[in-house]
């Protein structure tokens, strides 16, 4: 039986990734905005503490 293609094993795995470039070994994950010490900063969701905040995030 032949693999799927790397691609989507990856995303069926990580949900909210955007890309896979095989050839580079890297992916585009969402950035999420938010705010510390009254500073705008952006993060990157790759867990959660339960699986209705899992589906929620896509992780």
């Amino acid at each position: 039986m032949p693999q799927a293609p790397r691609q989507s094993r990856v995303q069926r795995f990580f949900k909210s990734i955007v890309s896979v470039d095989a050839a580079k070994h890297t992916v585009t994950l969402p950035l999420h905005r938010g705010v510390a010490k009254g500073e705008t900063v952006w993060y990157v969701v790759t867990d959660a503490s339960d699986v209705s905040g899992a589906r929620k995030e896509g992780v």
